[in-house]
Protein backbone atom coordinates (compact mmCIF):
# COMPACT_ATOMS: atom_id res chain seq x y z
CA UNK A 1 0.00 0.00 0.00
CA UNK A 2 3.10 2.26 0.77
CA UNK A 3 4.92 1.77 -2.85
CA UNK A 4 8.09 0.34 -0.78
CA UNK A 5 8.65 -3.18 -1.77
CA UNK A 6 12.32 -2.43 -1.82
CA UNK A 7 13.04 -1.53 1.97
CA UNK A 8 9.70 -2.17 3.11
CA UNK A 9 9.89 0.09 6.36
CA UNK A 10 7.47 2.46 6.08
CA UNK A 11 4.65 0.00 8.17
CA UNK A 12 7.32 0.62 11.07
CA UNK A 13 6.78 4.32 11.42
CA UNK A 14 3.80 3.30 13.07
CA UNK A 15 5.59 1.55 16.03
CA UNK A 16 6.24 4.33 18.14
CA UNK A 17 2.73 5.62 18.09
CA UNK A 18 1.45 2.28 18.63
CA UNK A 19 3.56 1.35 21.71
CA UNK A 20 3.52 4.95 23.33
CA UNK A 21 -0.45 4.32 22.96
CA UNK A 22 -0.58 1.29 24.97
CA UNK A 23 -0.50 1.61 28.85
CA UNK A 24 -0.15 -2.07 28.81
CA UNK A 25 3.24 -2.20 27.07
CA UNK A 26 4.67 1.30 28.18
CA UNK A 27 3.99 -0.22 32.16
CA UNK A 28 5.79 -3.47 30.69
CA UNK A 29 8.65 -1.40 29.49
CA UNK A 30 9.36 1.28 32.54
CA UNK A 31 9.23 -2.20 34.43
CA UNK A 32 12.16 -3.73 32.84
CA UNK A 33 13.63 -0.70 32.62
CA UNK A 34 13.71 -0.27 28.40
CA UNK A 35 13.15 2.94 26.89
CA UNK A 36 10.58 3.52 23.74
CA UNK A 37 13.70 3.94 21.54
CA UNK A 38 15.71 0.52 21.85
CA UNK A 39 12.10 -0.85 20.94
CA UNK A 40 11.13 1.49 17.98
CA UNK A 41 14.68 1.65 16.65
CA UNK A 42 15.65 -1.82 15.50
CA UNK A 43 18.38 -0.33 13.24
CA UNK A 44 20.56 -0.32 16.41
CA UNK A 45 20.36 -4.15 16.39
CA UNK A 46 22.31 -5.64 13.66
CA UNK A 47 22.04 -8.98 14.97
CA UNK A 48 17.84 -8.32 14.01
CA UNK A 49 18.13 -6.45 11.03
CA UNK A 50 21.21 -5.48 8.86
CA UNK A 51 21.49 -4.60 5.10
CA UNK A 52 22.09 -6.61 2.44
CA UNK A 53 24.88 -8.37 1.97
CA UNK A 54 24.70 -9.07 5.94
CA UNK A 55 23.52 -11.45 7.52
CA UNK A 56 20.46 -10.96 9.96
CA UNK A 57 18.08 -13.18 11.71
CA UNK A 58 15.16 -11.50 9.60
CA UNK A 59 16.99 -12.52 6.45
CA UNK A 60 17.90 -15.61 7.65
CA UNK A 61 14.40 -16.60 8.96
CA UNK A 62 12.85 -15.92 5.43
CA UNK A 63 15.61 -17.40 3.62
CA UNK A 64 15.01 -20.73 5.35
CA UNK A 65 11.53 -20.76 4.92
CA UNK A 66 11.36 -19.55 1.42
CA UNK A 67 14.03 -22.39 0.77
CA UNK A 68 11.89 -25.09 2.26
CA UNK A 69 9.08 -24.44 -0.68
CA UNK A 70 7.44 -21.01 0.36
CA UNK A 71 9.08 -19.79 -2.92
CA UNK A 72 11.13 -22.84 -3.88
CA UNK A 73 11.94 -26.50 -2.17
CA UNK A 74 15.94 -25.60 -2.45
CA UNK A 75 16.40 -27.75 1.23
CA UNK A 76 14.61 -30.03 3.33
CA UNK A 77 14.59 -29.33 7.40
CA UNK A 78 18.09 -31.25 7.82
CA UNK A 79 19.80 -28.73 5.85
CA UNK A 80 17.93 -25.68 7.76
CA UNK A 81 18.98 -27.54 10.81
CA UNK A 82 22.60 -27.76 9.78
CA UNK A 83 22.76 -24.08 8.72
CA UNK A 84 20.84 -23.14 12.49
CA UNK A 85 23.82 -25.14 14.10
CA UNK A 86 26.55 -23.46 12.11
CA UNK A 87 25.38 -19.82 12.93
CA UNK A 88 27.18 -18.05 15.75
CA UNK A 89 27.61 -14.38 16.56
CA UNK A 90 31.22 -13.10 15.64
CA UNK A 91 32.39 -9.64 15.09
CA UNK A 92 32.75 -7.51 11.40
CA UNK A 93 35.56 -5.84 10.47
CA UNK A 94 33.85 -2.99 12.03
CA UNK A 95 33.63 -4.53 15.44
CA UNK A 96 29.99 -4.84 15.15
CA UNK A 97 28.13 -7.83 16.51
CA UNK A 98 26.81 -9.76 13.53
CA UNK A 99 25.83 -13.70 12.77
CA UNK A 100 28.23 -15.45 10.86
CA UNK A 101 28.93 -18.75 9.94
CA UNK A 102 31.89 -21.29 11.62
CA UNK A 103 31.90 -23.08 8.43
CA UNK A 104 33.07 -21.74 5.58
CA UNK A 105 31.23 -24.39 3.14
CA UNK A 106 27.60 -24.00 4.96
CA UNK A 107 28.52 -20.56 4.43
CA UNK A 108 28.94 -20.69 0.66
CA UNK A 109 25.99 -22.77 0.43
CA UNK A 110 23.66 -20.61 2.55
CA UNK A 111 24.81 -17.73 -0.37
CA UNK A 112 24.15 -20.30 -3.30
CA UNK A 113 20.62 -20.88 -2.21
CA UNK A 114 20.09 -16.87 -1.79
CA UNK A 115 21.29 -16.83 -5.28
CA UNK A 116 18.71 -18.10 -6.29
CA UNK A 117 15.84 -17.04 -4.07
CA UNK A 118 17.13 -13.36 -4.60
CA UNK A 119 15.82 -13.00 -8.33
CA UNK A 120 12.31 -14.33 -7.20
CA UNK A 121 12.13 -11.51 -4.93
CA UNK A 122 12.27 -8.96 -7.10
CA UNK A 123 10.99 -10.15 -10.31
CA UNK A 124 7.59 -8.95 -11.78
CA UNK A 125 5.28 -11.36 -10.91
CA UNK A 126 6.62 -10.97 -7.05
CA UNK A 127 5.81 -7.02 -7.65
CA UNK A 128 2.91 -7.40 -9.44
CA UNK A 129 1.75 -9.78 -6.34
CA UNK A 130 2.77 -7.36 -3.72
CA UNK A 131 1.06 -4.58 -5.72
CA UNK A 132 -2.14 -6.32 -6.08
CA UNK A 133 -2.58 -7.51 -2.30
CA UNK A 134 -2.18 -3.69 -1.53
CA UNK A 135 -4.37 -2.30 -3.86
CA UNK A 136 -6.61 -5.21 -2.46
CA UNK A 137 -5.61 -4.17 0.94
CA UNK A 138 -6.19 -0.12 0.19
CA UNK A 139 -9.25 -0.37 -1.40
CA UNK A 140 -10.40 -2.52 1.91
CA UNK A 141 -9.33 0.32 4.24
CA UNK A 142 -10.98 2.88 2.25
CA UNK A 143 -14.03 1.43 2.09
CA UNK A 144 -13.90 0.32 5.51
CA UNK A 145 -14.36 -3.31 5.03
CA UNK A 146 -13.98 -5.93 7.75
CA UNK A 147 -11.30 -8.73 6.77
CA UNK A 148 -13.85 -11.32 7.72
CA UNK A 149 -16.77 -10.72 5.74
CA UNK A 150 -16.97 -11.33 2.21
CA UNK A 151 -18.07 -8.92 -0.31
CA UNK A 152 -18.46 -9.63 -4.41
Amino acid sequence: MNKDYDKQESTEELTRKIISESKEIMGLLKRDNISIDEVCNYHIYPIADNDTPQLSADRLEYTLSNGLGVRKKLWDLKQVEKIYKNIEIQKNEDGIEELGFKNKEIAEEFVHIIGILSPVYRDAKTNFSMQFLADIMEKMSRKNLKQNHIYT
